[in-house]
């Protein structure tokens, strides 16, 4: 990204650059950027484009409440050439209520989880419909966090797919607790999800301790992976080494959990 930032610099041009990485170290990036956002930017990025056009733009734009994705924007996709991607994102909530020492969720956007009102889900959904794709990444920080609201999507979403002329696919991230939620499980495959990304970071209860990942720790990770595997989703996991309760023996390790799991993707 700083090469990047370096390389258009020196083409005359004004570099803005915002983000998780930026606004948690803005420090790091405030040399390599002529302007910087800090936190969610619904509302300072129009600020900063009448400020811009005006000539009286800042170098800093940072959010410091928690913005309503009631008032969040749905994407303007007019310019985006779908035939050349597999799949196209969208968001419909941001937070999640756990406290895992290592992610910034909770830094950025809190433990409470914030959510878009279904029938502007709904919208962008059908937008995106229309406009020929057929995956979605849901890209919330915990799909499955607000069970309420999500049960609330997911019967929008099979009241919607049942209109259509051809199917949707559909792929998420959720927590390992998922698995505690059958009726949810039930109707995330029924409204078209075929994989669900599920942070598992190591089989060693030590290390998911000295995390904090107690939504792992608390019950048996193979069969909370079964179950969710039996609903008829993929785990897809994300794995973790460097843990301070790690040794050189967590490469195997990972990889038997990983056999034993019958988890075909790792990040």
């Amino acid at each position: 990204m700083m090469e990047l930032a370096a390389a258009y610099r020196s083409r005359g041009r004004l570099v803005v650059i915002g983000g998780p990485h930026v606004s948690l170290a803005p420090h790091t990036f405030r040399e390599h950027a002529d302007v910087l956002f800090l936190g969610e930017a619904e509302r300072t990025w129009p600020r900063f484009l009448a400020e811009h056009e005006e000539g009286r733009a800042s170098d800093t734009y940072a959010e410091a409440e928690r913005f309503s994705l009631e008032e969040s924007p749905a994407p303007n996709w007019d310019t985006v050439p779908f035939s050349r991607y597999g799949s196209v994102s969208i968001q419909t909530t941001r937070g999640c209520p756990f406290e895992c020492e290592f992610c910034d969720i909770v830094v950025l956007f809190g433990r409470k989880v914030r959510a878009k009102p279904v029938e502007n889900v709904m919208v962008e959904l059908a937008d995106v419909f229309s406009r020929g794709q057929d995956s979605v990444f849901f890209a919330d920080d915990n799909f499955t966090a607000n069970r309420g609201y999500a049960k609330t999507l997911l019967r929008a979403i099979i009241a919607f797919r049942e209109t259509l002329g051809r199917p949707l696919k559909f792929y998420t991230q959720a927590s390992l607790d998922l698995a505690k939620a059958q009726e949810l499980l039930d109707l995330m495959v029924e409204a078209g999800f075929s994989q669900v990304f599920i942070g598992i970071e190591t089989p060693r209860a030590a290390s998911l301790a000295e995390a904090n990942k107690r939504q792992n720790v608390a019950r048996r990770m193979l069969d909370d992976i079964r179950v969710i595997q039996a609903s008829g989703m993929v785990v897809w996991a994300g794995m973790i080494v460097g843990f301070d309760a790690d040794d050189v023996g967590i490469f195997r390790e990972q990889l038997e959990f990983l056999q034993e799991a019958a988890i075909p993707i790792v990040m």
